[in-house]
């Protein structure tokens, strides 16, 4: 008989029993493959599929414990093996594991594997189900590798088949880390759940095109270099269609960006913007001028309002007032150069004085190109500010007489102050009308303001009548030729020429035009009284039969509508038919003669009548060339000052005054360029566009 072998009939002994008491546990001491394991005494059966983990003595599971920290221990929750020091996952906790021996028993599925007493098995292991697996994938008995289309959170995703580094990024609500692993929004560092996009998470995610703009709901819009898809996604700049990103702004986009105060102009590093267009500085202007409303002026003088804006029909306020630009000018009829509608203002050489600082001769020497009106031999005597420069000239009385030298003030006090350079020009005892003081009887009617306090300081001079707002809207006079010239070249331009300003009969080129006066042949200054025509009366008391308007004022003062009715502003007749002479603002009669006399002088475009039109509209055409104050040109003739005054050179003046200076005068006046007279001033020409 042969012999049996022992461990094979233990081994079937022990099958037999089993087989035959169904329910009983098996021998502890038997292995699986028929052995012993002598010496130990924690070979105990494996628990049932619903049996409890054993205990440990590990404690609570740290908060927020898990395959994205620390794993958790024995008891702590879990979502799989992954999440557990002990490798076992089991029901949603960390179960507690046999010592590895190296032998599939137990209950594990594969060797120290699987099961409710082993770590879960690596990929290509043997399994039951997914918690026997690492990966929580069990197919076909085998542990699967992770995939991000498993449905199991394994591998190193943050939620189920998302996050980390293989798997797409999560959807909000899903598990994270970092906000890479998040596809709309951030990680919640406290919650580790990726957020539902907001408009201010610094991400680009929702319906945004860039980061927390553009789109059809982000409130902003996105600036220069995030993605849009058409214009609207972006911050006032265009969409770039290849690119598909904001551009930076651009000088040719049609659209006001960037430093840009107005479309497409403005700012720094674009294009000037043109009359009209919006500024914040002169710089940002074609013609150096920003407007007091920040508009584009058409010059740089005009940007003021009072003398800037205020030429026209009618006094500021008054009903029927109609304003425009004081440097508005009109091409002459043969297109040769433009001549500006309207006498320059008082309130326009003040914003000179103020760009310059007062030293227009700094100015001047800066710009020689477009000065060569000035003579070299005159540079001199341009202010450098209000008191200087100081120059030693030859002055004679007002009679003509006593000349010697003296020390003369020619800085901006000088040039636009109530004093004169020569007391005997433009003639012997004909005074100049460009002093102001009540205590001494001087009346005159300069339209620059100054300050009471610098009235007495400079010239102890008493205070105006009129505030600075008054008088700056008047046509600017007593000022020098030279001092206009270098206003008008810094203005854009230049002074006319005799020709251009006054012309010749029959000659229309020329902002007098072809006919006898500027608004035509008739009436004429020399007119008889025609009763059929109530705008022209004659006065016994008058040289001649002169057209004045018919007006009453009965010694009070005078009508508002005495510019629209009378030619233009020149009295042939002194203080004796006040009636006839443009005031304002008004003062009754019987105080004339005490009194500080500008309201005499009219603010440019007052006198509609004085007028050579260029169109029907009621501004059309150029204002006051006739009468107001004679007009200094840049013509320089032969002769100049005789030797008594320093042999200064000598231009022409065209045109009539307020104070009966011929309105038929087209140049036949030339008198010294340093000459101050309150019966002058002028007007500047500009070069074609």
């Amino acid at each position: 008989m042969a012999p049996i072998h022992r461990p094979l009939v233990r081994l079937a002994v022990a099958l037999g029993i089993v087989a035959l008491l169904p329910g009983c546990p098996v021998d502890p001491g038997a292995d699986e493959d028929g052995g012993a394991d002598a010496g130990t005494t924690d070979d105990a059966a494996p628990p049932g599929p619903d049996a409890t983990p054993p205990a440990t003595d590990s404690g609570p599971a740290p908060p927020g414990c898990g395959r994205g920290t620390s794993p958790c221990p024995v008891g702590g929750p879990c979502e799989g093996a992954q999440d557990c020091q002990s490798g076992s996952c089991q029901g949603g906790v960390c179960a507690a594991v046999n010592p590895k021996d190296g032998v599939k028993n137990g209950d594990e599925t594969d060797v120290d594997c699987g099961g409710l007493a082993a770590p879960a098995c690596d990929d290509g292991k043997t399994c039951k189900i997914a918690g026997d697996c690492v990966s929580g994938v069990c197919t076909a008995g085998v542990c699967q590798a992770p995939s991000p289309t498993d449905g199991v959170k394994n591998g190193d995703e943050t939620g189920k088949d998302c996050g980390g580094t293989k798997a797409p990024k999560c959807p909000t609500g899903e598990g994270c880390l970092a906000d890479t692993d998040c596809a709309s929004a951030k990680c919640d560092p406290a919650t580790k759940k990726c957020s539902a996009p907001t408009y201010t998470d610094g991400i680009k995610n929702g319906d945004e095109t860039g980061k927390d703009c553009g789109g059809p709901n982000a409130p902003n819009r996105c600036p220069t270099g995030e993605g849009c898809v058409d214009n609207t996604d972006c911050d006032n700049v265009l969409c770039d269609g290849a690119t598909k990103k904001c551009n930076a702004p651009a000088p040719d986009d049609g659209l006001k960006n960037g430093t840009e105060t107005d479309v497409d102009c403005g700012g720094v590093g674009n294009p000037k913007c043109a009359e009209g267009k919006t500024c914040a500085l002169a710089a940002d202007c074609a013609s150096d001028g920003c407007a007091y409303d920040n508009k584009c002026a058409p010059a740089p003088s005009c940007a003021v309002h009072y003398g800037g804006d205020t030429c026209g029909k009618r006094e500021i306020g008054q009903a029927g007032a109609t304003h425009e630009s004081c440097c508005a000018s009109l091409p002459l009829a043969d297109n040769s150069v433009r001549v500006d509608k309207y006498e320059i203002t008082a309130g326009r050489m003040r914003e000179f004085i103020r760009r310059t600082g007062g030293n227009v001769r700094a100015w001047v020497d800066a710009n020689r190109a477009i000065t060569q009106q000035i003579p070299d031999t005159m540079l001199p005597y341009l202010p450098q500010g209000n008191s200087a420069p100081t120059r030693n000239i030859i002055q004679c009385d007002e009679k003509g007489q006593n000349c010697g030298a003296a020390n003369v003030n020619f800085g901006v006090y000088g040039h636009l102050g109530n004093m004169v350079f020569m007391p005997d020009r433009p003639c012997n005892n004909c005074g100049q009308g460009c002093f102001v003081n009540v205590n001494t009887d001087a009346f005159g009617h300069p339209t620059y303001w100054w300050p009471a306090a610098t009235q007495q300081a400079q010239w102890g001079a008493s205070a105006r009548d009129f505030d600075q707002n008054t008088l700056d809207v008047k046509s600017l006079n007593c000022v020098t030729q030279v001092l206009l010239a270098a206003f008008c070249a810094w203005d854009g331009g230049r002074l006319p020429t005799q020709a251009e300003l006054g012309g010749a009969n029959n000659n229309p080129n020329s902002a007098w035009g072809a006919a006898k006066y500027p608004w035509g042949a008739a009436p004429e200054f020399n007119q008889a009284w025609d009763p059929a025509d109530p705008a022209v009366a004659s006065y016994t008391n008058a040289p001649a039969n002169t057209f004045v308007g018919m007006i009453n004022t009965n010694n009070a003062s005078v009508v508002v509508d005495a510019p629209d009715r009378n030619p233009t502003n020149w009295n042939p007749f002194g203080w004796s038919v006040p009636e006839v002479r443009y005031a304002f603002p008004q003062r009754p009669f019987n105080t004339w003669a005490r009194a500080d006399q500008a309201f005499a002088v009219a603010a440019p475009g007052r006198m509609t009548r004085d007028r050579n039109a260029t169109g029907a509209g009621a501004l059309d055409g150029w204002f006051d060339v006739a009468g107001n104050l004679m007009e200094v040109t840049g013509d320089y003739i032969a002769a100049v000052d005789d030797a008594n005054h320093n042999s200064f050179p000598r231009v022409r003046w065209v045109g009539g005054s307020f104070e009966g200076h011929g309105i038929n005068n087209r140049g036949g006046y030339n008198l010294s360029v340093l000459t101050k007279y309150g019966k002058q001033g002028g007007r500047c020409a500009r070069p074609m566009p």
